[in-house]
């Protein structure tokens, strides 16, 4: 990778930024659109369309990543084998349309955040460009070469790996959950590093996560789905009881905080 010269960092499956705000749409169906999340101090802009796949996409970048190293101004860049984000997507079952998640990465790089907050001012988009590698590896069964895969990441990107509150976790009990707001839930959750007592309530996740404004009926069916999804949010390391969320410990989603 032509890369500059940089000190190793951390890097971290999310930040508390892209986990605790409304950033990603809880859907995996998102649609196009402008919002403005309010926060302490602030405010955060998106323009255009981030859901759930968007996340899970940019969660296996960071953590499933083969190299990274930086840009000649100062951006993040990885090396990933596209094959395997593509059966990642599939849940590692088949193989996710090619078409369809470069369609999902071109939203990556045109869809615009706004950071206006008391301790971030920055606007751009999560990824820059993505280029076939020159680097090859192969299958270890069929013997087929495949060439990786350079993902740049924009310089809002790379800030937030950098500067924000890091999270550490596998994205793959959370890619294989079935419905986009079960995604959303577990993210937010994961954002904190402590449990309040009893909990919390579900009403007031559900609210954050998909908006004030949001419709009874939106409410309601979103509780449905997060009903079917129990069993895989367990193995995220989630449980429903009645009108509450709670973590507990779990292997397949253990995580940690970095500052």
């Amino acid at each position: 990778m032509n890369q500059k010269q940089k000190k190793e960092i951390s890097i971290s499956t999310a930040t508390v930024h892209e986990n605790r705000f409304a950033i990603f749409q809880a859907t995996d169906r998102p649609k196009e659109k402008t919002v403005v999340i309010n926060v302490n101090g602030g405010t955060i802009k998106i323009r255009g369309k981030l859901g759930q796949i968007h996340k899970d996409i940019l969660e296996f970048i960071k953590h499933n990543h083969i190299k990274y190293g930086y840009t000649q101004d100062g951006r993040l860049a990885f090396l990933i084998d596209f094959y395997q984000l593509r059966k990642a997507l599939g849940n590692g079952t088949s193989l996710y349309s090619y078409e369809t998640l470069i369609n999902f990465i071109k939203d990556l790089i045109r869809t615009t955040i706004e950071f206006d907050t008391e301790t971030m001012k920055i606007t751009g988009n999560f990824l820059s460009q993505i280029t076939e590698s020159k680097v090859e590896v192969t299958h270890s069964k069929l013997g087929i070469i495949r060439k990786l895969t350079r993902i740049e990441f924009s310089m809002l990107g790379t800030k937030l790996i950098e500067n924000d509150i890091k999270l550490f976790y596998n994205p793959i009990p959370i890619m294989n959950l079935q419905h986009g707001i079960s995604k959303a839930l577990v993210r937010y959750v994961l954002s904190h590093k402590n449990q309040p007592n009893g909990g919390w309530k579900l009403d007031t996740i559900l609210k954050t996560i998909l908006g004030e404004d949001a419709k009874p009926q939106a409410i309601k069916d979103a509780k449905r789905f997060l009903k079917k999804d129990a069993e895989q949010l367990a193995k995220c390391g989630i449980t429903l009881i009645n009108d509450r969320v709670f973590l507990f410990k779990n292997i397949e989603s253990s995580q940690t905080f970095e500052k």
